[in-house]
């Protein structure tokens, strides 16, 4: 073989191994991004999980029996299945603490790390509910991708309890979501688009007068 044939396989080699690094960089930058975002995920779940604490810690010791049953109810008719939510008390030095927890088919674990991100978000926004009913607050109720979580299967349900709430309970919900399917529930919806100075906002009523007095979701 010539050297110049040797030479034209070692740059053909060097292309390859070349195209071989890059597609690796690639992947790396992928999975780098996707661990950033398991993340951010798993801190807005352990704060999510103690909000929810603080929450529990609040509501009195006779109402954990109620609550546990209008959640588990809840997350019945949203994923029609059999979970049991459930808080355990204990009694120790510093005084009571509280855990959540599932149950299903006779298992039961702490929500974070054996369910889905959905159901957690239901949970959540159910205990919203209960708070704001125990302790007779606003109804108004700000929701900032609180359901980024919920799957497509499962959106129309939780849309239509969100909407009960408005409709029968007096209840007004701002619920930011980058999913058309949910919008397509809402009475009102605001759009936010970036321009070249500045965010523009645009409002369809859905055909309601813009002077309704009617609860907004």
């Amino acid at each position: 073989m010539h050297l110049k044939d040797e030479i034209d396989d070692f740059k053909a080699q060097m292309g390859e191994l070349e195209s071989m690094i890059r597609t690796q960089e690639t992947i790396i930058s992928k999975n780098k991004s996707r661990l950033k975002e398991i993340e951010t995920n798993k801190v807005a779940h352990v704060k999510a999980i103690g909000v929810l604490d603080r929450a529990i810690q609040i509501i009195s010791s006779n109402g954990i029996g109620k609550v546990e049953t209008l959640v588990s109810d809840g997350l019945k008719l949203i994923f029609n299945s059999d979970y049991k939510f459930i808080i355990e008390r204990k009694e120790g030095t510093k005084g009571e603490s509280y855990r959540i927890m599932l149950e299903k088919d006779g298992f039961t674990a702490p929500p974070i790390g054996t369910v889905g991100g959905g159901i957690i978000n239901v949970i959540s926004f159910l205990l919203r509910v209960i708070m704001i009913q125990r302790f007779k607050l606003s109804k108004l109720i700000v929701l900032d991708e609180s359901f980024n979580n919920i799957s497509k299967d499962h959106i129309d349900l939780v849309s239509e309890m969100v909407k009960t709430l408005c409709d029968d309970y007096g209840y007004t919900v701002l619920l930011v979501t980058h999913q058309p399917q949910f919008a397509s529930h809402a009475d009102r919806i605001f759009k936010v688009s970036e321009g070249p100075t500045l965010h523009e906002v645009t409002i369809d009523t859905l055909g309601l007068d813009a002077e309704s007095e009617k609860s907004q979701y």
